[in-house]
């Protein structure tokens, strides 16, 4: 369950970040591809590399090391289902939370949060099971 929870905190930290960014530069498109490419890696490919890296940081048989392999393994999937999300909120609700001098991080918890709860639960959901 923690790795839930963190893979949702990243995972919507990180798409509202790449939906955000993506409104200014052309460099929220590549981060955005980058994670999202993440999905086509087969996990066989890496189990030699992951296991070593576990062994190195003496992290094999404790839990953070399960959590940490959920974290790579499963963030590009809230990061795929976040981001189409956040890109369909109006731009006008957030030039009205910095009208009123929110900045990013309030405008993130009082305004997406609340509005991306139909998201989060189908994330908690796929993750879940």
């Amino acid at each position: 369950m923690s790795s839930v929870a963190g893979i949702l905190v990243i995972g919507g930290l990180a798409s509202y970040g790449i939906a955000r960014l993506e409104e200014i530069t052309r460099w929220g498109t590549v981060i955005y591809a980058f994670l999202v490419a993440g999905i086509m890696v087969p996990p066989t490919t890496v189990i030699v590399r992951v296991f070593l890296f576990l062994q190195q940081l003496h992290l094999l048989n404790a839990l953070a090391g399960v959590i940490l392999c959920y974290l790579g393994a499963y963030l590009p999937i809230p990061v795929l289902l976040m981001t189409g999300f956040f890109k369909s909120v109006p731009r006008e609700l957030f030039d009205s939370m910095e009208i009123d001098g929110c900045g990013p991080i309030r405008t993130f918890l009082n305004i997406v949060v609340p509005l991306s709860r139909p998201v989060i639960s189908t994330v908690v959901i796929l993750l879940s099971v």
